[in-house]
């Protein structure tokens, strides 16, 4: 068998790339994509992006949050209660526990176990363990 990885040519992302995954709103391959090729996304794209992400991709926005450079227009208690809000228990829970946000959120967070025990018990289980901790 013939191998051919050392035929496979590497290029650049031009900004033609860049501009597709800020169309798609993934803006932490745009932003990296970017960078490899000396571009700088200006604030006011990324803040169209992510407004238009909030309303459906809450949760993937919380996941930039202390891991990328990303700056959002988002306060992290806006992004939680929205995650909340369209049922995203999952992520909720673990971006709730990953940023240690417990305070305002012990409500939310209750309920997001109890939604979360009708499916799973033994992972709103692990869940309560966790936030009790």
């Amino acid at each position: 068998m013939k191998v051919f990885r050392s035929r496979i040519v590497h290029r650049p992302p031009d900004k033609r790339e860049v501009r597709l995954l800020l169309e798609k709103g993934d803006l932490r391959g745009a932003i990296e994509k970017a960078r490899i090729i000396g571009l700088t996304i200006p604030q006011p794209v990324i803040d169209a992006v992510a407004k238009a992400m909030f309303k459906r991709h809450a949760g993937t926005l919380l996941s930039y949050v202390g891991v990328s450079d990303i700056e959002l227009p988002f306060e992290i208690s806006t992004l939680l209660r929205r995650t909340f809000e369209v049922e995203d228990y999952d992520t909720f829970l673990e971006q709730a526990f990953r940023l240690k946000v417990k305070a305002g959120f012990e409500h939310e967070i209750d309920l997001a176990i109890e939604a979360i025990m009708r499916r799973d018990p033994e992972e709103a289980t692990q869940w309560r363990r966790q936030f009790k901790g």
